[in-house]
This record gives structure tokens, C-alpha cells and sequence, in this order.
């Protein structure tokens, strides 16, 4: 914690680590959810909630089998947490105040959402980094559309829209696709 005047540290606190990622470094989410923060690490089963006003760290375990989410791409809606899974097919929705858990397949396998997703009212948009496939996500209804954009062997690590085009960045080449969902253009 620091000062945001001075940026004197008035605290530090401790992460607890978890095995078998001892020396992985923390991920991208911190999320304020009021009284608490809850911090998502990469590849992990659990969600770890540091309580401010009590200095304590809880640890929240979704009873999901087989689930380890993908901490760049989450999403917060109506205090919820739409968690994708990290090289898999599933999205994992946690509501943090009841533990709630609900677990959807997407039936593509090894899907590696970036971190870099657009959201535009109630579609979420997300670039699988080992392919050329924008997925689609509709909040309203949970439903999916794939589209494959630009050549097949295209790989994308994130997608944002400016203007009436998406951008592409791509990871592998030093290019960008322009692409305008409405017509298709490339």
C-alpha cells in the first residue's frame, strides 16, 4: 500500500504461494470487490482474498474438476467473474460472495485467450493466441461465435476495436490485421 501523494509504502503484505508454481511470478488481476482484493494468479485452482481492515488472506478454493483458469482473461459482470481456462475449453463463472460456481464447456480444445479482449455492450471479444480465431462471447446469453480472421496461419495476442476496424497484433510476425466485423474486410 502507498501513499498516493508521496508514494511512501505504508504496508507491505505477503502472497502465499502455492505448489507446484513456487517460483512463478504473479499475474495480471487484482480486483477491488469493496472490504477485500482478490488477487488471481496464472494457472492456478485458487483465488487468494486479502481482507484490508483485518490484514488477513483467505483462500478460496472453486470446486471445479479438472479446472485451472487463465488469469489475463477475466472478466467482471454484475459482481461476478467470468474466468477463462488456460489451455482448455472451459469458462468458469465465480460469483465471490456466495462461492458460486458454474462451469461451461466451449467445445474447442486448448483455447490461450490474451489478455488484450474488447467489450462492447454485451459481447465480449477474445483472440486465441494459437490460432486465427476471435471468439465471441455473449454475456446476455452465454453463447459463442468463432469467426477465423485473416490467413490460417495467423496467431493474435489480443484484440481492441478503433474506429470500425478490430486490431490484430500478431505474435509471431511484425504485423497487424485490420479487420471490419461488419463486411469482412481484411
Amino acid at each position: 500500500m502507498m501513499d498516493r501523494v508521496t508514494y511512501e509504502v505504508k504496508k507491505t503484505i505477503s502472497i502465499p504461494l502455492e505448489p507446484p508454481y513456487l517460483k512463478r511470478t504473479y499475474n495480471y488481476h487484482v480486483l477491488d470487490i469493496g472490504n477485500s482484493l482478490l488477487l488471481l494468479l496464472e494457472n492456478s485452482r485458487r483465488i487468494y482474498e486479502y481482507e484490508i481492515m483485518t490484514d488477513t488472506m483467505k483462500v478460496h478454493e472453486p470446486q471445479v474438476e479438472n479446472f485451472v483458469f487463465h488469469s489475463e482473461a477475466v472478466i467482471e459482470k454484475n459482481g461476478k467473474l467470468m474466468m477463462f481456462s488456460c489451455g482448455c475449453n472451459d469458462i468458469l463463472e465465480y460469483d465471490p460472495y456466495t462461492a458460486t460456481v458454474t462451469k461451461q464447456g466451449l467445445g474447442q480444445k486448448n483455447i490461450k485467450f490474451a489478455k488484450c479482449h474488447e467489450i462492447i455492450e454485451e459481447k465480449v471479444y477474445l483472440a486465441d493466441g494459437k490460432s486465427n480465431t476471435i471468439y465471441q462471447y455473449n454475456l446476455a446469453d452465454a453463447s459463442w461465435i468463432m469467426t477465423p480472421v485473416g490467413k490460417p496461419d495467423s496467431k493474435y495476442w489480443g484484440i481492441k476495436k478503433a474506429g470500425r476496424y478490430f486490431v490484430l497484433p500478431h505474435t509471431e510476425k511484425k504485423a497487424i490485421t485490420l479487420w471490419n466485423e461488419e463486411n469482412g474486410e481484411i
